[in-house]
């Protein structure tokens, strides 16, 4: 279902469904986790992504590549490099996919460093 809203571009929705299946106690698998990055990443809802990340570091979800990317996608994008590159440097298995992304929200923020840089306040 959180898949569905996310597809639909109803990210509120994904996330408030997720927040609920969270309060009754329903562990999230994979696949949800992924969703509900994609979700958070889509809004910039940053404080949202830590706390589902914070309900997933005890867990072995932590270690599949996918919820990995779509964690450090989320942190990116919403532009906490720091703890984007948190992500990365623990992950055990690296692709293209996770490189690029990183490579991505570097360059994302050098532009808008030069953009800040270049226009007198």
């Amino acid at each position: 279902m959180i898949g569905s809203y996310v597809s639909c571009g109803k990210f509120k929705e994904a996330l408030g469904m997720f927040s609920r299946m969270m309060e009754l106690g329903v562990e999230p698998d994979e696949a949800t986790l992924v969703e509900t990055f994609s979700a958070g990443s889509s809004l910039g809802a940053l404080d949202f992504g830590r706390w589902d990340h914070s309900c997933i570091s005890n867990t072995d979800h932590g270690s599949i590549i996918e919820v990995n990317y779509s964690l450090l996608n989320m942190y990116a994008k919403c532009g906490a490099l720091e703890e984007a590159y948190e992500t990365f440097d623990g992950m055990s298995k690296k692709n293209t996919v996770t490189w690029n992304t990183m490579i991505l929200g570097l360059a994302v923020m050098a532009l808008q460093m030069m953009h800040w840089f270049s226009f007198p306040c």
